[in-house]
């Protein structure tokens, strides 16, 4: 409901606070009317004091929001749904802060069959390609594959060890 559909002809500019009752409705000793607060009831409640009250002569106060919309008891306030929304938040981060960080650790025989495949392929690999590289002037050696694909490997490397470094 807006502020528009409810027209306000002649607005009272007797004190809300001096008026004895609760907060839904006080009673107006100037006018000798009850004042009806709006924003005080359920939104069902005020449609149907409104609708009931239809042609008679009603008192009413109410507070809009900036979009003209009226605020009645039983919406609740963003602020307040927002900060139910943040401390879930938080407490969530908070515990899944707090959690155990499990580490698996790698197994040890997975290092081991590392090892042995590298000592077992070392040779077979190695040897056949260290006897068909040639020496450097810089103490290193090169490995050539075809007519355009050479391979040069720096002093002290594996494919290095047999080869005869006088160039």
């Amino acid at each position: 409901m807006r502020s528009s559909h409810v027209q306000i002809e002649s607005p009272c500019h007797e004190s809300w606070e001096a008026m004895e009752g609760d907060s839904e409705r006080r009673f107006c000793g100037v006018c000798e009317k009850h004042v009806h607060n709006l924003s005080a009831m359920r939104h069902d409640d005020a449609l149907a004091l409104l609708r009931d009250s239809a042609g008679e002569s009603l008192c009413v106060r109410y507070t809009a929001e900036a979009d003209g919309s009226l605020r009645f008891r039983d919406l609740v306030p963003r602020a307040r749904l927002t900060r139910g929304l943040r401390r879930a938040a938080f407490a969530a981060v908070l515990l899944a802060a707090c959690s155990p960080q499990i580490e698996v650790p790698v197994p040890e025989i997975h290092e081991v069959i590392v090892e042995e495949i590298a000592e077992r392929l070392a040779d077979p690999i190695v040897d056949p390609i260290a006897y068909a590289t040639e020496a450097t002037a810089d103490g290193g050696c090169k490995f050539t594959t075809g007519p355009f694909t050479t391979f040069h490997f720096p002093a002290g490397h594996a494919f290095c060890g047999t080869v005869d470094h006088a160039v």
